[in-house]
């Protein structure tokens, strides 16, 4: 019972803390993040950009041009997209641009 009460006051606190679980004989563990268990707030240009990437790592300069937005809010957008986990950011590209690819190509995007 101290686990779920521990669980349910982070979450409602909005604490991100790190659950660790294990049975008594040891032989079972498991951790997760609770940041994992609150909602995503996805806007309609990180659909967008979520779309774009689905079979495709692009460039922020391509994805940009490609939604008519600027390089900077791109950025801002893909980002955010990072810190949830939804795409990682591939180094520098032979022509010193920020590659960015979806973290889940096997669950494309739909409205």
């Amino acid at each position: 019972m101290l686990i779920v009460e521990t669980l349910v006051a982070a979450i409602y606190c909005g604490l991100p803390i790190t659950m660790e679980m294990e049975t008594e004989d040891g032989k079972t563990y498991t951790e997760f993040d609770t940041r994992l268990l609150y909602p995503v707030q996805l806007e309609p240009l990180d659909v967008e950009i979520l779309k774009m990437l689905e079979e495709v790592r692009l460039p922020i300069k391509i994805i940009s041009e490609g939604l008519r937005v600027s390089k900077p809010t791109a950025w801002r957008h893909v980002k955010k997209l990072q810190e949830i986990g939804f795409v990682e950011l591939e180094g520098v590209t032979d022509r010193g641009r920020m590659g960015v690819r979806s973290s889940y190509p096997a669950h494309p995007v739909h409205d």
